[in-house]
């Protein structure tokens, strides 16, 4: 005979494997590796995410912090992100990862535009094809609404490329790195037929890092 669902043993199931990623993410903060911990950041919103959908609210689990992930959690978005974010969240409904983009590309800092110029980005035809995409695959987020889960994803893990970048705070172009990151992303693979790649933004960053220490 089947045993009938006991949902109360489900969630405290959900609820232990989430407090272990927590754990396993704590460790890689503290172990410096961002990566790795930006994955089990993204298991974390998934149970969290399943949590929800059971209990009908969002779950609550007292979550303790390293003292290095508070400091990046707290980490300050450069004057151009906040001044590109303002904008952006008053033109627009829902922000999807091509809105940030474009944004980004309309607000260039002399850092990002050199960068660009460096890789001989066609900016007018670039934010043409972007502004005539798709929002495919991505849907608004409930956690925070005026964001779709794809967009907050890329403002939620800024702090990582801001450690792999070693900037100071978050930029536009850190912004556009975890943007890249997602390979799945419709706005990624525009990026990507344009020239632009995560590996070689990333790289362009260091480049100029090296030449301003110069």
């Amino acid at each position: 005979m089947n045993k009938e669902i006991n949902l109360k043993e489900i969630v405290d199931i959900l609820t232990n494997q989430l407090k272990t990623i927590i754990t396993i993410k704590s460790d890689f903060i503290a172990l410096k590796n961002y990566e790795k911990a930006g994955i089990f950041r993204d298991y974390e919103k998934k149970i969290e995410t399943q949590l929800e959908k059971i209990q009908g609210k969002k779950s609550i689990i007292k979550k303790t912090f390293p003292k290095e992930e508070q400091h990046v959690s707290k980490l300050n978005f450069s004057n151009n992100s906040k001044r590109i974010l303002e904008t952006i969240s008053k033109e627009n409904k829902i922000i999807f990862t091509k809105d940030l983009t474009i944004n980004i590309l309309n607000n260039l800092d002399s850092k990002l535009s050199d960068t660009l110029s460096n890789l001989s980005i066609e900016l007018n035809v670039l934010k043409m094809n972007l502004i005539n995409s798709s929002n495919k695959n991505d849907i608004p987020s409930k956690e925070h609404p005026l964001f779709s889960l794809k967009a907050l994803k890329a403002i939620d893990t800024s702090f990582l490329e801001v450690k792999l970048t070693k900037e100071k705070e978050v930029t536009p172009s850190t912004i556009l790195l975890s943007i890249l990151r997602n390979k799945k992303d419709f706005t990624t693979k525009i990026l990507n037929e344009h020239g632009i790649t995560y590996e070689k933004l990333f790289t362009e960053i260091k480049k100029s890092q090296l030449t301003q220490k110069s």
